[in-house]
Parts: C-alpha cells; sequence; structure tokens
C-alpha cells in the first residue's frame, strides 16, 4: 500500500519475506517522491496492516485482525498501542484525531480521540460502505452499494448485499454528502484524490477531473 502525505513524501507498507518463507511487517518512507527509500521500524507482532498517515511524521497502523491500533508521532521511530473498543482493521485517519473505519455490518464508524473509541455513523440506511478517501478534513469520499435486495442465504454463506453502485462525496467534513451513481466501479472501488476534483482508481488506471462523477481510462 502507498500513502501520499504530500508530493514530494510518500510512506509504504508491505510484507517482507526471508528465505525460510515467514512475512514481516516492512515500511518505507521516501521524502524525494520516489527516487530513494529509507526503511522505517515496525511494531513488534504486526505482520499485516493498513497504513494512514494524516501528517507527515505522524500515522497509524490498523492489523488486519483486532482491536488495537498502532500509532507513531515521531516518524516511525516508536510505536505506541492504541486499544479500541471495537475491531478497527481498515481504519483511515483524517488527522491525528479524527478517523473512520467500517464496520462488520457494512456501515461505518468514527473516532475523535485518536481511535480509542468509536461510534457508529448512519449515512444512508441502504449504503454498504466497501471503501473510503479523502484529501483533508474536509473532503471525503465514501464507495459503497446501494443495496436493492440480498442473495439467497446458503449454508455456511452470509447474504450478500446486491444493488447498484455510489459514491458520497462530501466537502463540508460530512455534514453533507452528494450522491454520485457508477455504472461500473472504474477498476476498483479503491480511489485516490489529488485535489477537490482530481482523482484515480483501479491503480491509477481511471482518472476523474471532475470530484469522482466521471471517469476515463488513463492512456498508458
Amino acid at each position: 500500500q502507498l500513502v501520499r502525505v504530500s508530493q514530494r513524501v510518500v510512506w509504504a507498507v508491505g510484507t517482507e519475506w526471508n528465505r525460510n518463507g515467514r512475512g514481516r511487517l516492512a515500511i518505507l518512507r521516501t521524502s524525494n517522491g520516489g527516487r530513494s527509500w529509507r526503511k522505517l521500524a515496525a511494531p513488534r507482532g504486526v505482520t499485516a496492516a493498513t497504513l494512514s498517515v494524516p501528517a507527515v511524521d505522524v500515522a497509524f497502523l490498523a492489523p488486519v485482525l483486532g482491536s488495537r491500533l498502532f500509532r507513531t508521532t515521531d516518524g516511525a521511530k516508536t510505536w505506541t498501542a492504541v486499544r479500541s473498543n471495537q475491531d478497527v482493521a481498515g481504519a483511515q485517519f483524517v488527522t491525528a484525531k479524527l478517523g473512520v473505519a467500517p464496520r462488520q455490518d457494512g456501515g461505518l464508524a468514527h473516532t475523535t480521540d485518536g481511535g480509542k473509541t468509536w461510534k457508529p455513523v448512519r449515512i444512508a440506511p441502504s449504503l454498504r460502505v466497501v471503501g473510503f478517501a479523502h484529501l483533508d478534513d474536509r473532503h471525503w469520499w465514501l464507495a459503497g452499494l446501494t443495496c436493492r435486495r440480498r442473495s439467497p442465504r446458503v449454508a455456511g454463506k452470509p447474504s450478500a448485499c446486491i444493488g447498484g453502485k455510489r459514491i458520497l462525496r462530501t466537502s463540508d467534513g460530512g455534514r453533507s454528502w452528494e450522491a454520485i451513481r457508477l455504472a461500473a466501479w472504474p477498476g476498483s472501488a479503491d480511489f485516490d484524490f489529488v485535489t477537490a476534483t482530481v482523482g484515480y482508481a483501479g491503480n491509477g488506471s481511471y482518472r476523474t477531473t471532475d470530484g469522482g462523477r466521471t471517469w476515463s481510462p488513463v492512456d498508458s
């Protein structure tokens, strides 16, 4: 995973494999736009996690399993464990205090104390959140499925949401939202916005210049 903090500063997180086939978490950072990378310290015992970097030296790691976050405020020199009151897999932070995380029921939760406590956010009753992106503390995007119906239950498998694809966009920090209907995801439901109107999806293979309303393939 790559996390862009500024035009020149980018963090990366992934898995580093040794000769015995064992993997461990690897964190890298560039300060010159990717020409050179420096390896950073990772918290012990974490093998897989998503990364969120709300400021140049402030970062959060959300392990794939569990209700514990790891936070650094000194550029990964040290990490502090933050115990949360819910599963925090996929959590993303807009600031050092404000963050959002998907819920297992398809909803969204938010925190205002750096990940210690989380409360549910009701965006739309029928929306199942599958992706989140933000530019700053005002401009956020939610990718979701609007459930029109559910698949039949099969033994051992949960019912799945069947519905239209939609992006919800806010420019005032979540106080109001604009809904954008899509015929199909532009490559995937993972977005990255570099301005309030210009963004990319599908590992950079699609681009929007109107805030997510329309998407076009990027010429290779």
